[in-house]
């Protein structure tokens, strides 16, 4: 069996730890043989974006998410629980055929406005509506 790891092995004359990392294989013990020895190069930090970081939120037919990329963000478990909720009445919407896709869409779009208050200015939140009246009203306000 074999993989592809991170791990602590030594320090630098320094004394700050070095990372190996790379292809390994298990030996009989447990332990780990690394192919190469592995490799010290530091690994790359993150990704800086230049500006914040773009979140799409709606709804689809399928998916159950509302925020997109689907991570975990720096929002109130609260207003979390808001834009599930938001997404399970979407969901439900199959069903009921007095369902207001308009109402449905300017709750989202209010949802949207706390989701970026809570998020402040590291983060976009881009709110895309279904229904075509609220899509023009949007773009009008733009």
């Amino acid at each position: 069996m074999s993989g592809w790891d991170l791990k602590a092995s030594g320090m630098t004359q320094d004394g700050e730890p070095v990372e190996r990392y790379g292809w390994f294989a298990y030996n009989k013990d447990g332990g780990r043989s690394y192919f190469g020895g592995g490799s010290e190069t530091p690994l790359p930090g993150a990704p800086v974006s230049p500006g914040p970081v773009h979140i799409r939120m709606f709804v689809d037919d399928v998916s159950g998410i509302g925020l997109w990329p689907a991570i975990h963000f720096p929002v109130s478990a609260a207003l979390m629980a808001e834009v599930d909720a938001w997404v399970e009445d979407w969901t439900r919407h199959f069903q009921d055929p007095d369902f207001d896709e308009e109402e449905h869409d300017w709750r989202g779009h209010a949802l949207s406005l706390r989701v970026q208050k809570d998020l402040g200015q590291d983060y976009l939140v881009e709110f895309r509506p279904r229904s075509s009246t609220v899509k023009e009203a949007l773009a009008l306000e733009t």
